[in-house]
């Protein structure tokens, strides 16, 4: 079975949506996205499985990423998923 690719951004300029496209492109396959700029989008329940492949982009201000994504972050679930930030 073909890894799912999973594409999780935060992109308030969509900077970081187009370079994260960018590399999934290059990976190719089935591609599945959750742009988490919207507060909105951040109260879902998201849990990857083994089969997935994740990548994550996150914009930078200041050289931090944003302190309100650090609980988001935590509560996302993986069962053996890798991923790349």
């Amino acid at each position: 079975m073909e890894k799912q690719l999973n594409l999780l951004y935060f992109s308030a300029t969509d900077t970081t949506s187009k370079v994260i496209k960018t590399i999934a492109d290059g990976i190719g396959g089935i591609v599945k996205e959750y742009n988490i700029t919207l507060p909105s989008e951040r109260e879902k329940e998201i849990v990857f499985g083994a089969d997935d492949l994740v990548l994550i982009g996150v914009a930078v201000y200041g050289g931090r990423v944003p302190a309100f994504l650090r609980d988001f972050f935590v509560n996302i679930k993986g069962n053996n998923t890798p991923a790349v930030f």
